[in-house]
């Protein structure tokens, strides 16, 4: 598992893994979402109040053997987040 995030709560929380993006109700233990992200490093949970918040997850191609290839650039994908 790369990262967690969660709810003000406690009731969901979103995992980082794999490339793979999940969104869970605690209580229940059911995956209420999920979606694929290559290059995932790091969630990060962002309030909006008054609404739901947001997950963010950062990605990047850091993991190239060639130095040309890896380009320094993170990729961000928002979420809703329960």
């Amino acid at each position: 598992m790369i990262d967690v995030a969660i709810s003000p709560g406690g009731r969901y929380f979103a995992t980082a893994e794999l490339d793979l993006v999940q969104i869970w109700n605690l209580p229940t233990r059911v995956v209420l979402f999920r979606d694929s992200q290559e290059d995932l490093v790091q969630l990060e949970r962002v309030e909006c109040p008054p609404g739901p918040g947001l997950v963010v997850a950062f990605s990047c191609n850091q993991f190239s053997d060639r130095e040309d290839e890896s380009d320094g650039k993170r990729n961000v994908t928002c979420r809703q987040f329960p």
